[in-house]
């Protein structure tokens, strides 16, 4: 990808004038907004991937094991609530087909929406690379979808 070489020239000359337009160009895209809606949507897919993760491993490994090794890693992220929050996580091992299955629906669910404001935060950064056709929105929700039940079921 070459760059054209006045526009090139212009960011070297002008560095100052560049960082400028590029923050105003952020703040007119509401590029914190967007960056926040992304990370708050990847958030809340996190959980039900840990939640998953923690259901696969405990029937490899011990859950007594599992919950002694999340305790530790527990007290050094919230060392007051630890106690609690072992309890809440042996009660969801122990009721893991329920959990599990919600678990892949929330999964599902907030997955599709972090990968819709994905994309909608992509097309208006790149808003000059549009094209005249749009997906339509189920295809945009099935196909993040479609990615996250192929990974699952390579395992």
């Amino acid at each position: 990808m070459s760059a054209d070489p006045s526009a090139l020239g212009y960011v070297i000359s002008h560095p100052g004038r560049f960082l400028l337009d590029v923050l105003k160009g952020f703040r007119r895209n509401q590029g914190l907004l967007l960056a926040g809606a992304v990370a708050y949507y990847t958030l809340l897919s996190i959980i039900p991937v840990f939640a998953l993760v923690l259901i696969m491993l405990s029937q490899f490994f011990e859950p007594q094991l599992l919950l002694d090794t999340v305790s530790t890693i527990l007290v050094m992220a919230a060392p007051i609530r630890t106690e609690v929050l072992s309890m809440h996580l042996e009660a969801f091992l122990s009721h893991w087909r329920v959990i599990g299955t919600m678990g892949v629906l929330l999964l599902l669910f907030f997955s599709s929406l972090a990968f819709t404001v994905l994309e909608n935060s992509m097309s208006i950064i790149f808003f000059h690379r549009q094209l005249g056709q749009h997906r339509h929105y189920l295809i945009s929700v099935m196909l993040p979808s479609g990615a996250i039940l192929n990974t699952l079921s390579e395992y």
